[in-house]
């Protein structure tokens, strides 16, 4: 009689053994794909920085190309400059500006024979929900005229 009261072995798996696996192995991967995404920020935040040091970048050196003359700085209060002629359109998601300041000498210097134009290039973005500035300065001179 072949089957009365005989067991025959199990070659498979049951369904608590399959969920504690998943469960064991999801344990184990999730700390990877974690590190994995934020490997990924760091290199988004760091693109979005090389970016922004370019945009920067490109409009001190607009500014002084335009010479001193053309740099009024009653007139260049922090005004956003999304695109400079022949440059690049800067990206959506950044905005830049261009502070252009007079000089500022101490007192006892009105004999100084250069003046100063000093330009400030700002760029701004928000990179994973972080809001990120840039910034960099640039001097554009010419000698003083009687």
């Amino acid at each position: 009689m072949a089957g009365a009261g005989h067991t025959w072995p199990r070659w498979g798996l049951s369904l608590l053994e399959v969920i504690i696996g998943v469960a064991v192995l999801s344990c184990g991967l999730l700390p990877v794909f974690y590190l994995f995404s934020r490997g990924n920020m760091g290199t988004m935040m760091t693109r979005d920085e090389i970016l922004a040091h370019a945009w920067a970048a490109e409009l001190v050196d607009f500014a002084q190309a335009q010479g001193f003359d053309r740099l009024d700085p009653a007139a260049n209060q922090r005004r956003e400059v999304p695109v400079v002629a022949g440059g690049t359109p800067v990206d959506p998601r950044f905005r830049r500006f261009l502070t252009v300041t007079g000089q500022v000498l101490p007192p006892g210097n009105a004999d100084w024979p250069i003046d100063y134009r000093i330009i400030l290039a700002e760029v701004t973005w928000t990179t994973g929900g972080v809001a990120q500035q840039f910034a960099l300065t640039g001097l554009v001179f010419a000698g003083r005229r009687p």
